[in-house]
């Protein structure tokens, strides 16, 4: 008997500034670079005991504006790249695709001390706006008896398939949702 076997998936990818560099203006470890920088001498000049994330400096007008619009060009060029490169190597794969949460890691708050060594490195590498994190909803159409370790199977498969499209991908969590 065949059963439907759905799998969530979540993966976090990063672009080469290469598959970015047609589509933007500016590369996005400079971007990420200048928000490191920009972040960093707000933090230290406010006495901050943390760095907040973007939407605090969206929110109180505390960046550059058009630095902020490139941040959200290169996140929306990135989503689309990822999307794009998933359904092309995916969808003959699995019976069905969903996307759901698809978030620029730039946008999220960085696990970064201030007096961490390398705190601007690493605060740079945080919010080069080139990492997302994208939940994938697969489904897999198998035989009743063969339907044990199929988390494992669409992992595999989606390492196999996709392992050299992007700089860097790692499987955070395969999860059976049905």
């Amino acid at each position: 008997m065949l059963e439907i076997i759905k799998i969530l998936l979540t993966v976090r990818i990063t672009l080469s500034a290469s598959l970015i560099a047609d589509h933007v203006a500016l590369s996005p470890k400079v971007v990420g670079e200048r928000l490191a920088q920009d972040i960093h001498n707000y933090v230290m000049q406010q006495q901050l005991g943390y760095y907040p994330a973007l939407d605090f400096f969206q929110q109180q007008g505390l960046l550059d504006t058009k630095l902020l619009a490139v941040v959200e060009d290169i996140s929306g060029v990135s989503r689309q790249i990822v999307c794009k490169e998933i359904q092309l190597k995916l969808r003959t794969v699995f019976s069905t695709m969903r996307f759901g949460v698809i978030q620029t890691l730039a946008f999220k708050m960085p696990a970064i001390r201030i007096h961490e060594k390398n705190a601007i490195a690493l605060l740079a590498q945080h919010y080069t706006p080139n990492t997302l994190r994208c939940e994938l909803e697969v489904s897999l159409l198998r035989h009743h008896e063969h339907n044990k370790g199929v988390e494992k199977l669409a992992k595999q498969i989606l390492l196999r398939r996709l392992g050299t499209s992007f700089e860097m991908m790692q499987v955070c969590a395969v999860r059976r949702i049905s």
